[in-house]
């Protein structure tokens, strides 16, 4: 992905930023910078960078300085647009907060992932993630755009934050953007390992295929009135909030939704998905297919994300040609719907991509797809044993 990285304010000139504490914006502003820098251009990503040194001015004036770094974003034609800024308020105020043009959109899913990281791993107080449509560098971008508050340079907590951790608020940014951690020593973060730790919570329930079924149920997701279920298929939300499905979805025999039939706007719309079905005869398999009538004796099925098919793993190359983006396999909790010894297996725990093959491997499932997950995320067994925060409404739930 082509990603601009704007290093906020420049060293001289009207657009200096703001100081506090022995620091100045636009000193600790380049430094984030440059460390996300190397951390994406390590992990593959192609990066442009508004300013890479203390020394480098975007423009004298601030007019100049927001027109050029819009204007070089946009003509280099980047994928991501990221500004790294320090607040400043009143010397009591404290926190991360990232501004988005508006909600619901590409900008607002990376944003919601770096709040969560940086609040997270600094431990900052949560300011949330806040639309400021009159941002000259929101607005006039034409790419997803956001602008990321680190913390207060005003206040002395926040301040010695800023000083300490520059790598770690560049290391939070990055695992949100792209769902990888960097973890260990700097030296140490880009060995290649053969050996890896699973995550630490993982729920594990083997199904029979004829115990197993989808439930359509279009509503919010801790209040679905039954005993044991977990968010199954990717779906998508109509003004109004109904919620309708995505990609491939079959209940109690009936087609709910096909990728052949999905609408135009939809990303899977026409793509072979890689989807896991159960038939009438208490069998279960896993195809890749836009066309469920093909399955003969139909009785449940879904698509998801491709983790490991046959005993190989997917490539990300592989995912987003079956009409996915890449970025819903960021560090979260997720759901797995995976075949071991001709039963069906779920699986839940909190992982990134590089993770998921080789601890569903560990626990013997060698065909899996990816569930939704995120803001959908629930297992629930009697009693919610783990979820994401929000009670989002969703479409359907795999019950067993």
């Amino acid at each position: 992905m082509k990603i601009f990285i704007d290093a906020g304010h420049n060293y001289s000139g009207a657009d200096t930023g703001a100081i506090g504490n022995d620091l100045k914006e636009q000193d600790v502003t380049v430094e984030i910078a440059n460390c996300l820098a190397e951390l994406l251009q390590k992990s593959g990503h192609t990066v442009h960078l508004s300013r890479t040194s203390k020394e480098d001015n975007c423009g004298y004036t601030v007019t100049e300085s927001l027109h050029n770094r819009v204007a070089m974003a946009n003509d280099w034609k980047a994928e991501l647009f990221i500004s790294i800024h320090c607040n400043a308020y009143n010397g009591k105020a404290r926190g991360t907060e990232t501004l988005v043009y508006s909600q619901g959109n590409k900008a607002s899913e990376y944003a919601e992932r770096i709040q969560s990281a940086i609040v997270g791993h600094l431990g900052t107080q949560d300011r949330g993630v806040k639309v400021r449509p009159d941002l000259f560098v929101l607005r006039k971008t034409t790419m997803p755009a956001l602008l990321v508050e680190t913390a207060f340079i005003d206040n002395k907590e926040d301040a010695m934050l800023l000083q300490n951790n520059q790598k770690e608020f560049a290391k939070a940014i990055f695992e949100g953007i792209t769902g990888q951690k960097v973890e260990g020593k700097e030296e140490d973060a880009w060995v290649e390992q053969t050996v890896m730790k699973l995550p630490e919570e993982v729920y594990v329930q083997e199904i029979e295929p004829k115990d197993f079924k989808v439930v359509v149920c279009d509503r919010e997701k801790k209040d679905i009135p039954l005993g044991s279920y977990f968010n199954c298929g990717y779906f998508a939300t109509e003004k109004g909030g109904r919620t309708v499905p995505v990609g491939n979805l079959a209940s109690d025999g009936k087609i709910v939704a096909q990728a052949k039939d999905n609408a135009n706007w939809m990303n899977l719309s026409g793509k072979a998905l890689t989807t896991v079905y159960t038939t009438d005869y208490g069998e279960c398999g896993i195809v890749k297919t836009d066309n469920l009538s093909t399955i003969k004796g139909l009785k449940s099925a879904v698509s998801g994300i491709p983790i490991i098919v046959g005993g190989k793993q997917v490539s990300l190359d592989e995912i987003k040609a079956e009409g996915y983006f890449g970025n819903e396999l960021y560090d979260t909790w997720h759901g797995f719907l995976g075949i071991r010894h001709n039963k069906l297996v779920y699986v839940a725990m909190k992982c990134a991509f590089n993770q998921m093959c080789w601890a569903l491997v560990a626990l013997g499932i060698y065909d899996a797809i990816k569930l939704d997950g995120g803001g959908s995320f629930i297992l629930k067994d009697g009693k919610e044993l783990t979820g994401t925060e929000e009670n989002r409404r969703i479409h359907n739930v795999g019950v067993w």
